[in-house]
């Protein structure tokens, strides 16, 4: 036990190294932009270059895992994801920054495959929600503290890049350096996307949509903020405060789902996000938001947006042989990865043309999307609703 409490401690060090590195790397790109004077569109299709290598990244992972383990598989793409993040600083050619962060998806893919399939190998069907709450606490939670290494002054030199790189490297340190007991790598059972989806329709789709939310949360979001607050300071506080909110429901929700129908809860989140959402967009819609009341609803964003996708693993999981997990890992990061890529481009552009149309549709990033995700919610719960009374 106390071998593999270090193995997890240590794993969730080096995950939160590297995530806090990534991070920054994904607020730090929106905003350069930005005041660069770029345009929403091109910032949307720049996200959505890294989301398409987060679905081409997921592809092959599976295979890096079994032939060199989990370890070495974390070292590699560490040490890959270090050269693309340290690049954009030292070029900032367009071309550059679209190759370089189509890189950074595919590690950031890979380093979700090789946590979520270690966590899950090492779990089982009553602790699976705990751990996976665990994990998301270090994710989301890193992403935030990423954030504070921001700041106006260093917007416009190489030194959040060499910050952000520093932290990728520093999380091989844990992982090689000491001990850790990562899940023995026996013969794993090959599993289509069909399969999945017959095993669990509304998982597949949660972590499909999952992907379209969080996404526009970390690429478009900022840029949204920077309309109601242009300092960089605030700007990352709000940025702070939407993923921490994800961050603080994980753990009562995770050991909440592993005693509760993980469907049940389901609808009740998603029920309470478009509510949400709902009330987001018709307050923008009265010209009512100023920057403590986008605190408010972005905090509450962060609550439902980030539960959506590890209530759709575990609901995928439970319908699946240990043996599948690897595989089925790999493909919920390609369908996170697929809502991922349109996200970005879908919130970009109805940012993008809001001076083109009347002020009843210019509802901007959390308002039309909004709207959108809403009916998309509430298609989960109604498809979650004929299950549970079937």
């Amino acid at each position: 036990m106390k071998q593999i409490f270090l193995s997890i401690g240590l794993l969730l060090l080096s995950t939160s190294l590297f995530i806090s590195g990534a991070g920054l790397m994904n607020t730090l790109i929106s905003l350069k932009f930005k005041i660069s004077g770029q345009s929403e569109l091109l910032i949307g299709f720049l996200a959505a270059s890294y989301f398409c290598g987060m679905f081409f990244g997921s592809l092959k992972i599976s295979k890096l895992i079994k032939m060199v383990g989990y370890v070495k598989s974390f070292s590699t793409i560490a040490s890959v994801m270090a050269i693309a993040n340290i690049l954009p600083g030292v070029n900032d050619n367009i071309i550059n920054f679209f190759i370089c962060r189509f890189i950074q998806g595919g590690c950031v893919a890979g380093l979700y495959i090789v946590i979520e399939s270690w966590i899950l190998c090492s779990s089982s069907e009553n602790n699976r929600g705990k751990l996976l709450a665990i994990y998301m606490i270090a994710l989301y939670g890193s992403y935030s503290i990423g954030q504070f290494f921001l700041s106006e002054n260093s917007l416009s030199s190489i030194i959040p890049f060499c910050v952000s790189t520093i932290m990728i490297v520093a999380s091989i340190i844990p992982l090689s350096s000491f001990p850790v007991t990562p899940p023995l790598l026996e013969e794993h059972d090959s599993i289509s996307i069909a399969k999945i989806y017959k095993a669990s329709k509304t998982g597949i789709v949660a972590c499909t949509i999952a992907g379209m939310i969080i996404s526009s949360i970390l690429s478009i979001l900022p840029l949204y903020i920077e309309e109601v607050e242009s300092n960089a300071n605030l700007i990352a506080i709000a940025m702070s405060i939407t993923l921490l909110s994800g961050v603080l429901v994980q753990y009562p929700l995770g050991s909440f789902a592993d005693k509760v129908d993980r469907f049940k809860i389901l609808i009740g989140v998603t029920a309470l996000y478009a509510i949400a959402l709902t009330t987001f967009a018709m307050l923008e819609y009265l010209n009512v938001i100023n920057y403590y009341i986008l605190l408010i609803m972005v905090a509450m964003v962060g609550c439902f947006s980030f539960s959506i996708y590890p209530l759709g693993i575990n609901i995928v999981c439970d319908n699946l042989k240990k043996s599948e997990i690897i595989r089925a890992t790999e493909v919920l990061t390609i369908v996170y990865g697929v809502g991922s890529i349109i996200g970005p481009i879908y919130s970009s552009f109805t940012t993008s043309v809001k001076s083109k149309v009347s002020k009843f549709t210019s509802f901007n990033l959390l308002s039309i999307k909004s709207l959108f995700n809403c009916l998309i919610s509430l298609e989960i719960s109604i498809d979650n609703f004929f299950i549970l009374t079937n």
